[in-house]
């Protein structure tokens, strides 16, 4: 079954791995390999990778097309993928996700807008805004800032 998964991240460049979103069994994958940057995808025994900005919004995310065979690892529209076999693709929907842990490692940054899709979509409907921004709600030095 085919599946896309995008997300927004904001990652602090201080731990390594850094796991965005994964299955307790890391059989689906995808997160930051090093403190470097490096973004990883990973399906089965299928991994893909990319270089991600710490401190900078990066909009990631991790798609499978079952009908083409094709793994796809994207940071905005810098994208690499790679033939998956079928074998590789998950076959149950009742597998647990979690956001920002693989159970041992915990993401280090801001994670927003989680879009968990069991097919592939159009790009706008994944790319449907800009980054987001932190603004200081009052203006003061040390206000607390609100996620927009």
């Amino acid at each position: 079954r085919s599946f896309l998964l995008g997300v927004w991240i904001r990652p602090a460049n201080t731990t390594t791995p850094q796991p965005i979103i994964s299955t307790p069994d890391q059989s689906l994958y995808l997160g930051l390999a090093d403190s470097e940057g490096t973004l990883l995808g990973r399906v089965g025994n299928t991994s893909l990778s990319l270089s991600a900005s710490p401190e900078q919004w990066n909009l990631v995310g991790l798609a499978a097309d079952y009908q083409t065979g094709q793994l796809t690892l994207f940071n905005g529209l810098e994208q690499v993928s790679r033939e998956l076999g079928v074998e590789e693709f998950p076959h149950s929907t009742n597998k647990t996700l979690l956001l920002g842990s693989d159970g041992t490692h915990n993401f280090t940054g801001l994670i927003t807008d989680v879009r968990i899709f069991d097919r592939l979509v159009p790009t706008d409907v994944l790319f449907y805004r800009t980054a987001p921004s932190l603004l200081d709600e009052t203006g003061a030095e040390g206000a607390t800032y609100v996620l927009r």
